[in-house]
Order: structure tokens, then sequence, then C-alpha cells
């Protein structure tokens, strides 16, 4: 039906690119099996404490911290009194089953010339209208150019997030 596309960050240093510079470093340096199992388990203790418990991990060498942090979901009413949509986020899951069943007998790749399809859209009831997101504390960065960097954390982290959110308000820092 539809497909993701390219990803619009994508890294330019791999884990393989970690591996090599650690076997240029160490003279005796482990197997790339057991260096990516490591890799991956501290990666993943990091963000489970970050998710869960709140934690600021601290990058080191003054690259400042990452952590999740409360965003205000501010509903904006226009100059009629209606809710201006193009702040809301779309609740894709929830807004495809309804073309399902108004469009049912139009193919999905023809939805895109329909105009004005009905949309519906996130509320955030559950969390008292906070958006729960990744932030880069670069306060305390020493990096030049530092607006240039973003850190994007991966789909499977987004979604353990949602879902952690949805289970329990977590309170975050603002």
């Amino acid at each position: 039906m539809f497909k993701r596309g390219k990803g619009k960050y994508n890294s330019a240093y791999t884990i393989d690119n970690y591996y090599d510079w650690y076997c240029a470093t160490v003279s005796d340096p482990l197997p790339k099996e057991v260096f990516r199992g490591v890799f991956r388990a501290y990666i993943e203790r990091i963000m489970v404490e970050v998710i869960y418990n709140s934690f600021e991990f601290n990058i080191g060498q003054r690259m400042g911290s990452i952590r999740v942090r409360d965003k205000d979901y501010d509903i904006v009413l226009d100059e009629n009194g209606n809710v201006d949509k193009t702040r809301l986020a779309p609740n894709w899951g929830k807004t495809l089953k309804k073309w399902k069943v108004i469009y049912k007998d139009i193919p999905p790749a023809e939805w895109k010339n329909i105009p004005n399809k009905p949309m519906i859209y996130h509320e955030n009831d559950h969390t008292d209208q906070t958006i729960k997101q990744w932030f880069w504390d670069k306060l305390t960065c020493n990096l030049q150019n530092q607006g240039w960097y973003k850190f994007n954390a991966t789909r499977s982290w987004d979604r353990l997030l949602a879902s952690v959110n949805k289970e329990s308000n977590i309170t975050y820092y603002k």
C-alpha cells in the first residue's frame, strides 16, 4: 500500500567504522561479533535508562547530554474559533482505517487524487497534551558549528518511547 521512503538523516558512521577504529587502537581486539554485541548492549542499557527512568546521558568530551523532554502540545484556535489543524500531528493509523471504510471502492493508489479527505489528528489526551521527544542538550557542548548537528534516535527507540508513554505517563524534564 504505502511504503516509507529513504531516510532523511542517514549516518555517515556505522558500527563497522567504530570497529575499524577500535582495531587500529587496540593491540588485541575482540572479534567483530563480540564487539557488536557489547556495543549494542551498551546502547540498549543507556536508552532504556533514558526512557524508563528519565536519565540524562552525558555524552562526555563536552559534547552535551541526551534525554527525553516533555514539550507542551498547545491546541491553537484560528480566527473563526476552529482548531488550527496545521499544528496537529496526523494519526495515520486511524486515518487510513477511516479512508478504507469511506473509499472502499477506490484503490489506495488513487486516494492521493481525492481533495479534502477527512483526517484524524493526535490530541495526546493520555499525556495531558504533552509530547515526549528526544533532546540533545548542547548547553555545555564545545563542538564547533553545533547547530548543524542533530540527534535522531532510531525508529525502534521512538516506538519504545511511544509505547512506554501510552502505558504509563512518565514525567520528563521540560
